[in-house]
């Protein structure tokens, strides 16, 4: 669970010892497990969440349970919980069942549906039917999370088997239930079926609540609360300490809003002045914890309070089993804070500052920044920024600017820390067009604003250009990037050595991408000595992050993995007992996987892959989350799972899509190494004749992945002179760099064209020549290790790998690899013969279905047209349409329907 989250809202609360026995309901609940969706819903006050509470504890089947919350609208917030109650099913946790839904922020209704599919998969390991209760889905408004829950339904089989999921809700939510209602996958509870019959109201009154009313009495009181649990509850507070019963009865009338004022007057004053005080000064909470409690009212001896309240049924509600966390009962809270507002106004701020006090001693930043801003204490909220500066953000990005932004123009025009909090959040989410009119509104502010030092203003102005240059290098602008970020590294104070970290960093990623490897070092052990100093283990392990790439580059891949395992070392041995590690760490995990795969350790490699983009996707920083995908699909590519590297892919597509067209081009990257590894070389050079570069032109350094790949797709296509033009230009820019990495791949590409290898695996170049190339390669590469920048070219990287184990050229290190790439090639064999289709008898079709065409077939297995088809291929509608006729001839079809039945039959799709 991540560590953020608490976990009192995924127990099912503990079996209150004297409850209103319901069987009719608990049938009905029961017969509804038959059903995908069993919905409870009534106004305040009916006992939803008790019938479902004393149901959860009469079950067979497993249960999750969730109590959700206005905090939780957000959907990362919401499918964090969501996952994580999902995982307190037997089996879920360990299989890490769901956590691929992690990120869902920033996208649509219909981008969400693909990531929420593989949750079906992943049902497989549940038990054969297990139930899951959303408690108060009233709260959560968000249209995004709708869409998602009610994909779910649609695609959930029907019970028994799979999942059950259980609703409670003050109102209807906006799903298709009439549609449902004709399907038979519903059962629905209302507040005709909730209200308390005479029976229950006269059993609830006199043996729970200790009156001994008489059966008049109770029937008085039922028809006036027309079988309303939470008035019946309040009457009956209110009337234990009544001598004059029927009078009570008497004076009681009125709608269910003038009782419950009425009533709330009633047992607000039998309570103890000390007992009132905590109420009133606690109903600014949306959970209670004694602690919690103690540091708002400023006193002592709240869980003896807490407990008694519980005790004496006065609408409090324990949320866990060891009496440490509770909530009121909402129209109780409610009611509270208006006798609050009303009686001691003052207060309001005082109290909210303090429960943002609290929970900024905790972490808890967004509950933070709530309290301060429903307590409208600008101050603390500005205080807390100025503090925290950019690390506030990384806690929860999203709700943290949204609750930024709703501060009032006022407020937010005339303070600079505000405006720079703001524009962090804005560029950690992506959001970079909002990055630099943010910033001007900060500087315009600062001619105003009562600087208290020399010091602060350079602070400020440190944070501006340190924003400005890394928005800058986002928008491959290196240069200026640069620029900026020296000067707020000159600018910002001594003290601020976190800050100045980052900064550090920025520049050395900007001086890294610009091919300076050597001051991007410098800068890079400058930033990781700042964030020691500092303390902050945020910071400190990012920066180890952004230099464990820098060394990568530099083809240290032995220094780049010890740093990464140092990073992970330190995140753990600061995370708090019983959380998960930080999301922070997600980047390093996800380039660890890189490194691992390089090195060629390809299941550990996957596995931080995916542990990283879930990371990721709960820390919620686009550029970060972007990189996790690009390294997810690669870990994907390399074990043969084509079909979630390219899922991997798309998503690593879109998530630039919302950074910046930088990103977008690196993601171009990622799409075009995975055509060079599939084979797709048609697609692999239409895009290259349909993007900007020009392998003539000058090239920097900052593109010498793309040109690698595109010398490959010269080499694939026979253009061996165009191959080995580009190839030395890239090998000057390597060399020049210090990219030793980049250098030993570009020498073994080099030997590839200087050797000429024929189809049938004849060379027919220059033979001594190209060992050469290789020998220099390999003498780069053996000693930190690299395996796949040979491995990845496959069977023509054999014919040289041969050459030099016979001339003794790296013997014992040109073997391994070359085991490698034949134990891969004869995989890959295996699966293409599969995958052309074999019948369950063991008939094989007469011609095998290419590579292309199972990959165009695999497309008509879908709603997509054959122009769409083309368009996703980067293929002309006529190529598709050849492909399509030639599939249909091998599987013996006339149209695409059979094509679709058959390939299901010999398993193709």
């Amino acid at each position: 669970m991540p560590n953020n989250l608490i976990k009192a809202k995924l127990l099912i609360p503990p079996l209150r010892s004297m409850w209103v026995q319901r069987p009719d309901l608990i049938r009905q609940l029961n017969e509804g497990l038959s059903q995908k969706l069993i919905l409870v819903s009534a106004s305040a006050g009916y006992g939803k969440s008790t019938l479902l509470d004393a149901w959860a504890h009469q079950l067979t089947v497993p249960v999750a349970w969730l109590s959700l919350e206005s905090a939780d609208n957000s959907p990362t917030r919401f499918w964090a919980y969501f996952i994580s109650a999902l995982q307190t099913i037997p089996g879920f946790h360990e299989n890490r069942v769901g956590e691929g839904l992690l990120d869902l922020e920033n996208i649509t209704a219909s981008s969400q549906e693909e990531s929420l599919t593989q949750l079906f998969d992943e049902f497989a390991q549940a038990p054969s039917h297990f139930v899951l209760i959303l408690d108060d889905l009233h709260l959560i408004t968000n249209s995004v999370i709708h869409s998602g829950l009610v994909f779910i339904l649609e695609h959930l089989p029907q019970p028994p088997g799979g999942m059950s999921l259980v609703v409670a809700s003050r109102m209807d939510p906006p799903w298709p239930l009439a549609r449902m209602r004709g399907r038979a996958e519903i059962t629905e509870l209302r507040t005709g079926d909730l209200r308390f019959n005479s029976r229950e109201a006269t059993d609830f009154l006199n043996r729970v609540m200790g009156l001994q009313l008489s059966a008049n009495d109770v029937s008085v009181l039922d028809q006036r609360t027309e079988g309303w649990i939470a008035g019946l509850q309040m009457a009956a507070l209110s009337m234990q300490k009544q001598k004059d019963i029927p009078a009570f009865l008497e004076r009681f009338a009125g709608s269910h809003r003038y009782i419950l004022d009425y009533l709330i007057e009633e047992v607000l004053n039998q309570q103890s002045p000390k007992t009132l005080d905590f109420l009133l000064k606690t109903s600014i909470l949306d959970k209670l914890t004694a602690p919690l409690c103690d540091a708002v009212t400023g006193e002592t001896g709240s869980q003896e309070i807490l407990i008694q309240l519980e005790r004496s049924n006065v609408f409090l509600s324990s949320l866990d089993d060891e009496q440490c966390w509770y909530r009121y009962h909402h129209l109780f809270a409610e009611l509270l804070l208006k006798r609050l507002e009303q009686t001691q106004h003052e207060q309001v701020v005082v109290l909210h500052k303090r429960a943002a006090m609290f929970y900024e001693s905790e972490g808890l930043i967004t509950e933070t920044v709530s309290h301060a801003l429903a307590g409208k204490d600008y101050e603390s909220l500005i205080k807390l920024v100025e503090t925290n500066a950019y690390t506030i953000i990384p806690s929860d990005i999203l709700r943290v600017g949204e609750q930024l932004r709703s501060l009032p123009d006022e407020t937010i025009r005339s303070q600079p820390w505000v405006l720079i909090a703001l524009a962090w959040a804005y560029v950690e989410t992506g959001n970079l067009p909002a990055v630099e009119p943010c910033l001007k509104r900060a500087e315009e502010s600062l001619a105003e604003f009562p600087f208290a030092s020399d010091a602060e203003r350079k602070r400020m102005i440190g944070h501006i250009s340190l924003i400005r240059g890394y928005n800058l290098s986002l928008y491959d602008n290196m240069p200026k990037a640069i620029e900026k970020l020296k000067y707020a590294l000159d600018i910002l104070p001594a003290k601020d050595t976190a800050t100045r970290s980052l900064a550090a960093t920025a520049l050395s990623t900007a001086l890294r991408w610009s091919g300076q490897l050597t001051e991007g070092y410098r800068y890079g052990e400058e930033a990781i000595a700042m964030a020691r100093v500092s303390g902050s283990v945020n910071a400190l392990v990012d920066v180890l992050g952004d230099f464990a790439i820098l060394l990568t580059l530099q083809g240290k891949l032995n220094r780049a993995a010890e740093t990464c395992r140092e990073a992970i070392r330190i995140a753990e041995k600061s995370r708090k007992p019983a959380s998960q590690i930080a999301p922070v760490v997600g980047p390093i995990y996800a380039f660890y996987s890189a490194v691992l795969r390089e090195v060629n350790e390809i299941h550990p490699a996957l596995k931080y892959a995916q542990e990283g983009l879930l990371l990721c996707q709960q820390w919620g920083q686009a550029p970060n989350l972007f990189r996790a995908y690009c390294d997810l699909a690669k870990a994907f590519q390399v074990t043969g799972d084509n079909d979630k590297a390219e899922h991997a892919t798309r998503e690593a597509e879109k998530t630039a899509g919302s950074i910046s067209k930088w990103y977008e081009n690196r993601a171009a990257t990622l799409r075009l190494w995975r055509n060079v590894m599939i084979g797709n070389i048609s697609a692999a050079a239409q895009w290259i004749r349909t993007s900007r570069l020009d392998s003539k032109n000058q090239i920097t350094f900052e593109y010498c992945e793309q040109y690698c790949l595109i010398a490959k797709v010269f080499l694939a296509e026979g253009k061996r002179k165009e191959a080995l033009a580009l190839l030395r230009k890239l090998l000057k820019i390597a060399e020049s760099a210090g990219a030793l990495g980049y250098t030993a791949e570009v020498l073994a590409l080099q030997a590839l064209a200087i050797a000429e290898i024929s189809d049938n695996g004849r060379i027919k170049g220059k033979l001594d020549a190209a060992m050469a190339c290789l020998k220099r390669s390999l003498a780069l590469a053996e000693p930190e290790g690299y395996v796949r920048i040979y491995a990845d070219v496959g069977e023509p990287m054999e014919v040289l790998l041969r050459r030099a184990i016979r001339k003794g050229i790296h013997k014992e290190y040109a073997q391994k690899i070359l085991d490698i790439i034949e134990a891969e090639t004869k995989t890959r064999g295996k699966e293409t013969k599969s995958q052309a289709g074999t019948l369950a008898s063991g008939e094989e079709l007469p011609e095998p279905l290419s590579e292309k065409e199972l990959e165009v077939l695999r497309l008509l297995n879908s709603k997509l047209s054959v122009p769409e088809i083309a368009q996703e291929l980067t293929l002309a509608p006529s190529t598709v349409r050849s492909h399509v006729r030639v599939i249909y001839s091998k599987l013996g079809v006339h149209g695409r329907l059979e094509a679709i039945q058959k390939a299901r039959e010999l398993k193709l799709v």
